[in-house]
């Protein structure tokens, strides 16, 4: 094959699919065109490592809620987008617990004959629900000053 018709047909090939055809199809090829083929693969970066605090910070998150929404909180005022993303993160890890608890605790005392007690099933699910309204607040930018 022409030198310069095999670069102009790898032109038309996307990085994924010159991936494909390194790996898979190499007996169709010469050698020189296989080093053509890979003198055009570009690296693939690694993807980022999640660090063990990290992990840790969602575990606390999920367990003392405050915790998460506080940290949330201010990691969504960095410069850095992967802190903030960090931070949105954190938000939902602390505020989904409360939610939770609060959802499912209503939701049985909501069905008790006494009335008090239905009274108090009905204000851990509104407290649920504004929880919610302020951590979808929150997560929507909050106020920017």
């Amino acid at each position: 094959m022409d030198k310069t018709a095999f670069e102009q047909e790898l032109n038309s090939y996307s990085q994924e699919d010159l991936r494909l055809i390194y790996a898979t199809q190499q007996e169709l090829y010469s050698e020189e065109e296989l080093a053509m083929i890979a003198a055009r693969l570009e690296p693939v970066p690694e993807p980022e490592k999640t660090k063990p605090l990290t992990v840790i910070g969602y575990i606390l998150s999920c367990i003392v809620p405050l915790f998460g929404i506080i940290l949330g909180l201010m990691l969504r005022t960095e410069k850095d987008p992967r802190r903030i993303k960090l931070g949105n993160d954190f938000l939902i890890c602390g505020c989904l617990p409360s939610i939770g608890i609060g959802i499912f605790i209503g939701g049985i005392l909501l069905f008790s004959k006494n009335q008090q007690t239905k009274t108090v099933g009905k204000k851990c699910l509104a407290a649920s629900f504004i929880s919610l309204m302020l951590g979808l607040f929150f997560l929507n930018g909050g106020f920017r000053i």
